[in-house]
């Protein structure tokens, strides 16, 4: 199995993979910049091939790594202004996964705003993605989805599976699914009927060959209420979720990654999954 989490990249991209390996992970999710910011800025020749080298030493595949992309980034947006700056972030974003020679973008597909157009704000990220992808090369964009909050878009796989079909360039593209989220959204992981129920959906309405990663987290939440609050592995209310998950041998060929908020927990939470495995 590929576990990790989201370190972090603190001190330089190439500090990722150490605190990768100090937890026990062989898959990781990281910021190429701050999450709280527009801006990315290319890195520094040596700092890629301490990036590089570091991963060639800790034996963790490109693969197995899902970078994240900042959490202001909303091409969905119906407002013109941060339209354009999520634009020009996402740009931004691929220049250093390019540098860094990773493959993978995970991103959340924005908001139409509370109230707002689904349809148009649906539309309207499609046709960036598909210019984004145009102007790029190689980055697979992994769409994440949302617990539904406001106006969120792709909470449900309809909707996910919509994007797809709009963007018309499957092949550059992929689904990471939060477990969280999945609750928030009225999808039940806990026993193994359900389980296997919602995966059905998902291969149905998506296609199981779209997964690329899944986020790990339990819910302090109430079912399908929309409300994105993650709690560490056995203090939520998931219950047996994880244990369906690690016992998938598809999940055994993607990234699973760690959101929790309690980091010193981490390196147990990881070891816990692997024993769920076996």
């Amino acid at each position: 199995m590929y576990i990790g989490a989201h370190v972090s990249s603190s001190g330089g991209v190439s500090h990722s993979v150490a605190n990768a390996l100090a937890i026990g992970a062989n898959a990781f999710a990281l910021f190429t910049g701050s999450p709280r910011s527009y801006t990315r800025n290319l890195f520094a020749e040596e700092e890629i091939a301490l990036f590089k080298s570091a991963l060639i030493a800790a034996d963790i595949k490109i693969d197995n790594i899902l970078p994240h992309n900042s959490y202001l980034v909303n091409l969905a947006s119906p407002k013109e202004d941060i339209f354009l700056k999520s634009k020009l972030a996402f740009k931004g974003e691929i220049a250093c996964l390019n540098q860094l020679g990773l493959t993978r973008l995970n991103f959340h597909p924005g908001s139409a705003g509370k109230g707002g157009d689904r349809a148009a704000a649906v539309q309207q990220l499609a046709d960036n993605l598909k210019i984004l992808i145009d102007e790029s090369e190689h980055v697979c964009l992994v769409i994440e989805n949302t617990a539904g909050q406001g106006g969120y878009l792709g909470s449900s796989f309809e909707e996910l599976a919509r994007i797809i079909e709009l963007t018309n360039r499957p092949e550059r593209l992929g689904v990471c699914l939060d477990t969280a989220h999945l609750w928030a959204a009225g999808y039940d992981l806990r026993s193994l009927d359900n389980y296997r129920q919602v995966m059905a959906d998902f291969d149905r309405l998506i296609g199981r060959n779209f997964l690329k990663g899944m986020h790990i987290n339990d819910s302090s939440q109430p079912f399908a209420g929309h409300t994105d609050r993650h709690a560490s592995l056995g203090e939520g209310l998931l219950g047996d979720s994880f244990k369906w998950i690690a016992q998938d041998k598809y999940m055994h060929t993607i990234p699973l990654i760690l959101e929790t908020p309690n980091l010193d927990k981490w390196p147990d939470e990881i070891e816990w999954l692997r024993q769920l495995a076996n």
